[in-house]
């Protein structure tokens, strides 16, 4: 439920942040960009955070050039400061440093694993997405949804819900993106830009990805890699790796899905995707990090070989 005091908050507050998590996905920049578009046309001084760039198949959202990714003297302090679809702070990345420094912060998200590290959280696991809980808040204030703000919420809630195919998609994002669709929105520019305008690079990044397949427990459970050194061999970068879980996912039989990414600083980054059974956040949750119970993601310290080997052991208790 919407917390009153947030619209408080915003009441007795010119200056505002709003700050997404690292490698930014679709909720994150469209909370962002919806909510900024929001408080500017109430005459609020808004100012937008991310670590990392926003992906390409997302900058056709009005606004995506606004971000800032580092901080300076004179974007250090605010009135108030929003993390959105944030489940804790180290996912603000440099970022964490705004709620150190500044007293008001509001926490809106939706994981089920969220700290809920902030002065004010509004957490809701019920929510498809963190943009749901935004349009609400919206509403609330009374603001007229243009279509750059429509634009941002119906993306947010479409990537998160895998194009309103995943089983948190409910009856009010059905709801919500149907009176986004009054406002202008239009389904298939949206989709276009999201799901299928890949460029080159990434086609070939795919293909070798897809090669990496192996299955284990009896076909239920799939892994899948991303190297460094592929990205380097097609010629992508980090942002043209997002998505390719549900390659492994998406094999007939197979209830988990994990996908093993190299960072640049060595770890590796696992993101888990369920079918109807296992609990994600669960699995997650052993070695730090968390999420929903049907996608989830943590980071572990360890080469790749090893990671797969003791993410595996622990998945193959859960069936």
């Amino acid at each position: 439920m919407l917390n009153n005091n947030i619209k408080e908050l915003l009441k007795n507050s010119k200056k505002i942040a709003l700050v997404g998590h690292i490698m930014p996905d679709g909720d994150t920049t469209g909370s962002c960009l919806a909510l900024a578009y929001a408080l500017e046309s109430l005459g609020k001084d808004v100012f937008l955070f991310c670590q990392d760039d926003i992906p390409d198949n997302l900058c056709f959202l009005e606004g995506c050039e606004k971000f800032n990714n580092e901080l300076t003297p004179d974007n250090k302090y605010f009135d108030l400061i929003f993390a959105l679809d944030c489940s804790d702070p180290e996912r603000l990345g440099i970022f964490k440093k705004l709620l150190e420094l500044n007293e008001q912060t509001i926490n809106i998200d939706h994981h089920v694993s969220n700290t809920e590290f902030a002065s004010l959280n509004w957490v809701d696991p019920n929510a498809a997405a963190t943009c749901e809980l935004i349009y609400e808040l919206i509403e609330s204030l009374n603001i007229h949804i243009d279509i750059n703000i429509a634009n941002a919420l119906y993306t947010g809630i479409s990537t998160d819900t895998g194009n309103f195919s995943y089983s948190n998609t409910t009856s009010k994002t059905h709801s919500i993106a149907a009176q986004l669709l009054t406002l202008g929105v239009k389904p298939e520019e949206i989709s276009n830009n999201l799901y299928r305008n890949n460029s080159l690079e990434r086609v070939k990044l795919i293909a070798r990805v897809i090669d990496t397949i192996e299955l284990y427990k009896h076909g239920q459970i799939s892994t899948i890699e991303i190297t460094k050194d592929m990205l380097t061999k097609v010629g992508a970068d980090e942002k043209e790796s997002s998505g390719m879980v549900g390659y492994a996912k998406d094999i007939k039989g197979v209830e988990l899905a994990l996908l093993f990414k190299e960072q640049e600083d060595g770890q590796i980054k696992v993101s888990m995707r369920s079918k109807n059974i296992i609990d994600c956040n669960k699995l997650a949750n052993i070695f730090g990090g968390g999420g929903h119970a049907r996608a989830a993601g943590c980071t572990i310290n360890s080469s790749l070989y090893d990671a797969k080997i003791i993410v595996l052991e622990e998945a193959k208790k859960l069936f």
